[in-house]
């Protein structure tokens, strides 16, 4: 198995676990943000999904760039969101 298909999988792995965390969001009823932020909610949900279609379409590029740019932008979003979360 070369790196870059390695990378794929690791890729949609990740995908999946964002995908999941998402799709979390889009069922809870508040926004979780805070009362100074309720309104947001909305924005942020669309925000969220944008994201991952983006990711998704990345992906699926044959490009080597755009699976290392797809890794990164999931780790630092993972990243963001548990650091959100753990607050």
């Amino acid at each position: 198995m070369t790196f870059w298909k390695l990378l794929t999988y690791v890729n949609w792995l990740l995908i999946i676990s964002y995908g999941a965390i998402v799709l979390y969001m889009l069922f809870q009823i508040g926004s979780g943000l805070g009362h100074e932020m309720q309104g947001m909610g909305t924005v942020v949900k669309g925000v969220a999904v944008l994201l991952l279609l983006a990711l998704i379409g990345l992906n699926l590029l044959p490009y080597h760039w755009s699976k290392i740019l797809v890794f990164l932008l999931e780790v630092l979003l993972l990243l963001l969101v548990y650091n959100l979360t753990t607050d």
